[in-house]
Order: structure tokens, then sequence, then C-alpha cells
């Protein structure tokens, strides 16, 4: 047995001339051939209609087609010509007196050449069979198999019932252009092909072409002799196309192909699938078989409504690939239209794309981020091939069995991967989703070797027909399973849902999405700066008052820590997107500004409850002035007091928040109503519509508050935060000296936190309010430690802080924007100062400035 490795004759197979696919101007000998003008005069005729009618072939030529045939065939004949709409088609007319003189009945086929209507006769059999009455039946028992291979099997069953051929075969095509038989039913003594592979140029391209345009084609005998046209050139010089002719003759070459076969007599009846030879119906006879036109014809009916039915299956065996990608399609669009990319989704689509195409691994390659799943190539090995899959691929599915193949010298496949589908996931990037296939070694038993036979002689190289038949055995590797139709079919969907629906919807609203959402930010930033400037505005107010002596004792302490609690809740509805706060959490928040001891001395029970940013500020300032008052005059100014929290849900949604004070002094009555009560009592029921009942039991102070519903986002479950911790106050207060830059837009609070820098210790403070006197302030020096404010307007202070670090100087931020701060990358490792702040905590971040190294 040779080997695929064997050497071949040194021929450009490119350059060898075959033998034309059917004898040009020559027809089967088992009937006659006239051609008429459009006015119905014979123009040519075949050699032997003398043998059939009497008259000799030049004895025709010019004779109008009465003189032949009887009015009533001719009125037939018009008819039929008639229903001839569209090009190839073929009309016949069965058991017709078309002679006169002859007592015999002939089958008419009558098809269009050009401006020539060709007309072919042939005796009509002696039988009285119906034979297109055959065909339902045979229809409908090959329709009840499910699967094609059993339909295959039932259709050459069935049509070998209806011709007699001693072998039937179904024949089908492959995508590398070779054929391989997939069903048959023969005679004992006829050889069996069933599952032998045909090499391509067995059936060149100029027959699968012809095998389109007439889908039956018949060799009654091979050894019987033909016909030719007279005459067998026109005018124009050139012979009559007989195309579309049933008894055209066939080529020498494959009439000797077929006696290398054993085979005396063939039929073949194309199988074509939405207008692509899919494959042949091919019948073998071991002695001249002359098959009837009306038999003919019916298996000729037989093969369109087969391939009519074989595309059904097709369809339907598709519609159940198609239903389960469409599953994948829905989950996939739901994972990627919530804005998340492939990369993010990739375990999931690992999972999901070979539940509809079969395959060993899967590779996400996007935005030039490696993953993959399964068996498939490294990350260095899927990088070498980038350039090929680059210049390869475009904006369709690609696919490839045979990887090595392909790919240009020097290159191989990588171990993994044989074959690949490539599915692009973008238009504007070298992005793809590729599915691996491993290689699988596979045994190919050929009808006989699979080389081009070739004719060497003194006119050239010429094809010529194979004479062996017999099953010869390769062993083909670098090969995977081959990608079917239907497979491609779903990776084409599943590439348009990724491209044109769920990376455009996404990428588009992600981008939507960011933006609007850094839009968001900077204004909610820019609002929680300038109304923390707002604050600490009024906190220097007071401050400098009480400085100057114009306020009482305390007033600068108690105001500004009222404003510093409204801060703190403002904070919590501005981190994140300004969305509810929690009660628990801006009762914590209070305790940890004003307890001074170490462990947790509040109680809390029941729900916890997110409050809408607009009722926030005055829960806020209620529990700070019960906090305030609490630590001054009730249970937490003594370490045996304790404060109690009770939550409860109303009926109607609302929240009811209950204060109880115990441990501490004994409680009276106020004898009058001062500002802090005032707050407490009246806050919730002004601005929210609420309730607050106030009651002084010796054991402690009770307040019952109740926010109404329509300022409860929701009724969460209590998360216990971290216990209250000690506020830091560094001691001793003077922690800094030398001279200071103090960079602050706002005059108020620069002359607020000028005050403070002095009562640190500053020995002197230069203060800019803009970046260009900032810096030549730190030109012309000394400058020891600096303070600048991020925001400037129109401005930041960035340049700034570039100086300062260029110079080593340390210094801090002071900013509203919280940690949405600008520049929070270029300068993370300097300390931020959140605004409002007291001048312990300016203390206490300048302190920990200076003792430890904070700049680089």
């Amino acid at each position: 047995m040779p080997s695929p490795s064997d050497p071949q004759p040194d021929i450009d197979l490119s350059r060898c001339e075959a033998e034309p696919i059917h004898r040009p101007g020559r027809i089967q000998f088992f009937g006659f051939l006239m051609a008429v003008s459009a006015d119905w005069v014979i123009t040519r005729v075949s050699e032997n209609t003398g043998a059939y009618i009497g008259l000799e072939p030049e004895d025709l030529i010019g004779q109008d087609l009465s003189a032949v045939l009887s009015r009533e065939t001719i009125h037939n004949i018009r008819t039929r010509m008639q229903m001839l709409q569209g090009p190839d088609m073929v009309e016949r007319l069965f058991r017709d007196r078309s002679l006169d003189n002859l007592d015999r009945d002939f089958d008419i086929s009558l098809h269009v050449s050009g401006t020539t209507t060709i007309l072919e006769f042939e005796p009509s059999s002696d039988g009285t069979q119906d034979y297109a009455a055959y065909v339902q039946p045979m229809i409908n028992r090959v329709s009840r198999p499910e699967t094609i291979e059993q339909t295959c099997d039932a259709a050459v069953k069935a049509v070998r019932a209806l011709t007699g051929f001693d072998r039937v075969m179904i024949y089908r095509f492959l995508e590398d252009s070779s054929g391989e038989v997939i069903a048959e039913v023969r005679n004992p003594g006829m050889e069996s092909y069933l599952g032998l592979r045909y090499p391509a140029s067995d059936i060149p391209p100029q027959a699968r072409a012809l095998y389109l345009r007439n889908t039956l084609r018949i060799v009654s005998d091979i050894q019987a002799p033909t016909a030719g046209i007279v005459p067998e050139f026109d005018a124009a010089g050139a012979p009559l196309d007989l195309s579309l002719s049933s008894l055209r003759a066939v080529s020498p070459v494959h009439l000797e192909y077929l006696a290398n076969m054993g085979v005396q007599a063939s039929m073949s009846v194309s199988i074509v699938l939405r207008g692509r030879l899919w494959g042949l119906i091919a019948c073998h006879h071991s002695s001249p078989r002359i098959l009837s036109f009306q038999a003919r014809s019916a298996t000729q009916m037989f093969g369109q409504f087969f391939a009519l039915l074989l595309e059904k299956k097709q369809n339907e065996a598709w519609q159940k690939i198609r239903e389960r990608a469409q599953d994948v399609h829905d989950r996939v669009v739901a994972r990627l239209a919530e804005g998340t990319s492939i990369a993010q989704q990739f375990a999931e689509l690992s999972e999901m794309i070979p539940q509809v195409i079969p395959c060993d691994g899967v590779i996400g390659w996007t935005e030039g981020e490696f993953n993959s799943a399964g068996a498939t190539p490294s990350a260095a090995e899927f990088e070498e091939l980038l350039p090929f899959l680059q210049a390869t691929t475009s904006n369709r599915v690609f696919v490839t069995k045979r990887l090595g193949h392909l790919l240009p010298g020097g290159m191989s496949a990588p171990a993994a991967m044989a074959g690949m589908m490539v599915i692009p996931v973008s238009r504007t990037r070298p992005d793809y989703i590729v599915l691996v296939r491993r290689e699988v070694t596979q045994t190919v038993r050929w009808a006989g070797a699979p080389h081009k036979a070739v004719t060497v002689s003194d006119d050239g190289a010429r094809l010529s027909p194979r004479t062996s038949f017999a099953a010869w055995q390769e062993i083909v590797r670098g090969r995977s399973e081959p990608w079917t139709e239907s497979e491609v079919r779903a990776a084409e969907s599943l590439r348009v849902t990724l491209t044109e629906v769920i990376l455009k919807m996404s990428e588009a609203a992600l981008a939507e999405r960011t933006a609007a959402h850094e839009r968001q930010e900077i204004l909610i930033a820019e609002l929680n700066h300038r109304v923390r400037n707002i604050f600490n505005v009024i906190r220097g107010i007071w401050s400098q008052s009480a400085a100057a002596g114009n306020a009482v004792d305390g007033l600068s302490d108690t105001v500004g820590g009222r404003i510093q609690a409204l801060a703190r809740a403002y904070d919590q509805v501005t981190e994140v997107d300004w969305r509810p706060a929690s009660l628990y959490r801006l009762l914590h928040t209070e305790l940890a500004a004003y307890c001074t001891e170490g462990d947790d001395r509040l109680d809390l029970a029941g729900p916890d409850a997110l409050l809408l940013p607009n009722a926030v500020s005055a829960v806020a300032l209620v529990i700070h002035e019960l906090t305030t008052n609490s630590t001054k005059y009730g249970a937490l100014s003594v370490p045996s007091g304790r404060v109690s929290v009770a939550t409860e849900e109303t009926d109607d949604g609302a929240m009811t928040v209950v204060w109880r004070e115990h441990g501490g002094p004994t409680v009276a009555a106020p004898t009058r109503t001062g500002f802090g009560t005032t707050l407490i009592s009246k806050s919730v029921p002004h601005e929210l519509g609420g309730t607050t009942t106030l009651r002084y039991p010796e054991t402690g102070l009770e307040a019952e508050i109740t926010v109404p519903a329509r300022f409860v986002a929701e009724i969460v479950a209590r998360q216990e935060p971290a216990p209250p911790r000690q506020v830091e106050v560094p001691a001793p207060t003077r922690t800094v000296s030398g001279s200071a830059l103090l960079l602050e837009d706002n005059l108020i609070i620069a002359l607020a936190t000028e005050e403070m820098l002095r009562n640190v210790g500053a020995d002197h403070v230069r203060v800019c309010a803009n970046v260009g006197a900032a810096l030549k302030a730190i030109d012309d020096g000394p400058v020891d430690f600096a303070v600048l404010d991020i925001n400037l307007g129109a401005s930041h202070s960035g340049q700034v802080a570039d100086a300062l670090r260029t110079r080593d100087i340390p210094f801090i931020f002071v900013t509203g924007y919280g940690d949405r701060m600008p520049m929070r990358d270029r300068f993370s490792d300097r300390p931020v100062l959140q605004k409002p702040f007291a001048e312990e905590r300016l203390a206490a971040a300048l302190a920990r400035l200076t003792l430890g190294p904070q700049h680089s």
C-alpha cells in the first residue's frame, strides 16, 4: 500500500487539459434530436433521426416542423414551451403520438438553448407503469427517519426499488471538494464503496457546474455508439449546447472511468440544497440498462423532493442549535448589558459557548488581555499567532481544521491547537473569542490512491481516469474535527450578538454611565466643597467674634460643635452619590466625637433606618444636642452612666427612636428652655413634620422621636459598627515651629486658619490666595511647612505642591472634597485634613507631619 509521501510526477497539474465534460455535438443512440428556430423551422437534427422516421437528416434541414410532427403534437409542444418561465428549465410530454406515419408513441423533452428550441424524442416504453405515482410513497417512507444518515439509507433503498440498478449510493461532497459515500444498497455480487473517499479530481469543477444545471444524467451503455449533430457547427462556427440534453453523450474519460470500475451503465441524480451541490444519488449497473424516460423523470422528481427533505432535516437540526444559541445569546446579553466586559464575564462565556459549539478550549483576547479555559495554548503561544489572525480574519467568523497548513513558513501550530474558530468581537480592536479543537488522528479510506492521475504524451500532460478503486488507507495528522455549517452559523450569530448588539450597547451604556457618573461626582464634590467652605466660614466668624471678646464664654465651641455635627452628617450623604444615611452610623459618629471613655457606653436595639438626605441634617442636630447634653449634664458626664437607644418601625412605615439615659446624675425638668432644648424638641416636627416628646424622670432624660415614613428610604437589619473611639487631642497643643505657608482663597477661612497655626506654634504665617503668590512665597522663603487648600476656585494647588515636594518642604492638604479629592493619585503620601476642622485636628495633622517623614 503506498503512503501519502510517495513521490509523484513533477508535473504542473494546473496546466493539464482535461477531457470535455460531454462530447460536443453527440448524443446517445437511444433517441433522436431536432433543433428548431423561433419560426419553427428545423435547423439541426441528429444523425440517427432517419432510423426512427425514415428520412435522412439532410432532407429534414430547413423544413417546417409541421411537415414532420402532427398538429396535436405541435400544439402540445407550444403549450409546454409557454411553461418554460426560467433558465435551465425542461418540460416533458409522455406517450405522444408524434409522427403520423409511425404507429408508435414517443416521450418528448424540450428546452431552450439560446434562440433554438431543442426537442429530444425517445420511444415510450411498452409498460403501463405510472412511475410518477411511486414518488409520493417513496417520500413518505424516507421522511420517517429522524437523522440525516438514516434518511439517506432509506433513500438509496427507495431509488433502487424504483430503478432496478445493481448499486445505488449517496455521495456527499465535503468541504475540500472530495466526496464520500455515506449510504449504499447493492446486489451481493457488487463491490461495496460505503465509507470510501473520492478525490475532488474525480468530478472536476466543470462537471459540478453541469450537475447544478441538469440534475439527472444517464449512461445507458458505455459501449453503445453515439450519434452526431447535423450540421456539427452553426453559421458562427459554434456547436450545439447540449448541457440540458437528456440524451447527450459523455466524455470518453468518464466512460473509461466507469469501465475501470466494472460498470456498464450508470445514472446520477443531483442533490441540490440552497443552490449548492450537496451530493449525488449515484446508480451503477453491471450490464447495459436503458431506463425509460418516465422512470428517469420520476427519479429526478424524487431527487428534488429528497433534497427538500434533507434541507428540512438540516433546518430542524439547525433550529435545535439555534435554540441553544439563542439561550446563550440571551444569557450573554444579560451578562454584558450590565456594562461588564467580556474579560470580566469570560468564565461564564467559556462555559456557555461550548454548549452550542463543541470545542476543547476557549480563548478570550480582549483589550490585550489573555483568558483561557480548557485545553488551549499558553498566552505566549497565542500571542505569536496574533499577526496571523489580524492578517487573516476580518469581520467574519474564520474557521480551519488544519491550522498548521495555513501558517506561514517558519511557524508551527501550538501542540494544543490543530483547528480553531475565530470569532471577532470588536470592529475597532483585534479582539477575539477563539474556540480550539485538538488534533484528531484519522484513518481515511480512499477509493484508490487519491492523487490526480496524469498521462504524459507528446501532446503534453492530461488528466486520465484512475484504474484502481481498491480501498487505500491514509493516516491523516494535524487536523481537528471539522467545523460544521451549523456551528459556523451559530458562531456568526454569536459574533453579531457580541459586536453589533452587546458590545455596542454595553460600550455606549458604559461610556454614558461613566461620563454621567464623572459629571455627578464632580458636581457633588464641588457642592460638597462649597458647603464645607460655608461651614468653615461660619465657624471662622464665630471664632473671630469670640477672639474679639464679642461672644459669651464657650459660644464658639458650642456653635462649632453643631456645625461639625452637620458636616459629619453631610459626609455620610455625599460620600456615595447622595445616598440615604444610616441612623445607627449617625449615632456612633456623634459618640465617637464626644465620648472620652474607651468602652462602649451606648446600647442599641431594633432595626436600622436609612434616612433620605433631606432628613439627615435635622436628625443629626437632634442626636448631636442629645449627646452633647448627656456629656455635659447627663448620663455620659459620669463613668457609670449609659445611653440606650431603641428603634421601632411603625405600622405606617415611620421610624420611632427612643433615647433613654440611666446611671447618671438625678434629672429634673429644666426651669428655662435653652437653644439646645429647642433644637431637640422642634427640629424634627418643624422640618420633617414628625413628633418629638421629652420626659424628665429622675433616672435620666428620655426622648421619643418619630421620623415620618416619607423620609425613611428603607428599614434594614442593624450592623454592629466598631465601638466609639476617643478623639485624638494632641498634647501639648503647640506641635510645630518655624515659618508656615498657608494657601487659602477664602479670606475668613484664611484668617481663622492663620490664628490656629499661630496657636499651635507657627512663628510666622505667610497667607496666599492664589498659586502665583504661593510660588513667589516659596521662592522668597523661608518656608518650613505648608497648609494647602486643594480647590482654589478655577484652579487647584497641585503646582504649589510640586514645588514644595521638589524643595523637600513638608505640607498637608485641606479640602472639602472628601475621598474624591483631585490629585489623590499624585499625592497619595500626603496627609489630608477634611473641612471643617477644629484647632486640635490641625495640631494633630501637623504633629504627624513633623514627627514622621511624609515626603519623598
